[in-house]
């Protein structure tokens, strides 16, 4: 049941933040297949880079969690930019 709750959650914030993003933050009049595939693209990125810098760090000893809480800051910056000059340009 976790693991189902956890993809239909994830699935629905990659649904809400697209369309949030597209057309309130970045003011996309016609959010299409392009964009939608960037986002996405992004996602995946952004996921991977999450899991990377958590394992690693915890492998260096560092707390999962902790590891977590310092890596929302870039992430966030990251996904910002990518957004502004890439996925919704």
């Amino acid at each position: 049941p976790t693991l189902f709750a956890t993809i239909i959650s994830q699935i629905i914030n990659f649904l809400f933040g697209f369309y949030l993003y597209g057309k309130k933050v970045f003011k996309v009049v016609n959010l299409n297949s392009v964009f939608f595939k960037r986002y996405l693209f992004l996602a995946l990125i952004l996921w991977l880079l999450n899991f990377g810098f958590i394992q690693s760090l915890y492998y260096l000893g560092l707390n999962k969690n902790f590891t977590a809480l310092i890596m929302i800051l870039p992430l966030v910056a990251i996904s910002y930019l990518t957004q502004k000059f890439y996925v919704f340009k």
